[in-house]
């Protein structure tokens, strides 16, 4: 009896911890969290990030279950509310989880660029559309060289990990 009572303790143990690494993001709109993003490193490489609305109010403005954030083309998700990324936000996270670079420019149709300069657990990157300043913000990592924040200054967008 004390052997299965242990094996159902160890099993629940392990349910749990998995439920929480589920959910490893969070993103958040001006101090307030719109969703939780369970995907985030398979997502990224195909430039969008699907969290789930969890924020009451969100809910019920957007009635829909996901809120979608993606750069060139529109992932085939259903109950979802999409927003497009026009200031390649996307585009330097992916870039700076896989390739930090010291320095890189991005060129876009129309007169635009990103430009992204990354120095030990830091990176900053900045949108320019038309010589103009759209976009900028930091891509901060951890301790063990995994994604830790993005913080997009103008719009007041954050995604981190929780």
């Amino acid at each position: 009896m004390k052997a299965f009572t242990y094996r159902y303790a160890v099993l629940l143990l392990t349910g749990t911890l998995c439920t929480a690494h589920a959910t490893e993001y969070l993103i958040q709109y001006k101090g307030v969290t719109l969703g939780d993003i369970d995907n985030l490193t398979q997502t990224i490489n195909k430039l969008y990030l699907k969290a789930e609305v969890t924020n009451i109010i969100a809910k019920l403005l957007l009635r829909k279950k996901y809120f979608v954030f993606y750069e060139n083309e529109k992932p085939d998700l259903s109950n979802a509310k999409f927003r497009r990324d026009k200031n390649n936000v996307l585009l330097a996270l992916r870039e700076a989880i896989e390739r930090r670079p010291a320095h890189r420019e991005y060129p876009s149709p129309g007169e635009k660029k990103l430009v992204l300069e990354c120095s030990d657990n830091l990176c900053h990157y900045v949108f320019y559309k038309k010589k103009k300043i759209e976009g900028k913000g930091k891509i901060e990592f951890d301790g063990n060289n995994q994604f830790y924040r993005l913080t997009e200054i103008k719009n007041g967008v954050v995604i981190k990990r929780k």
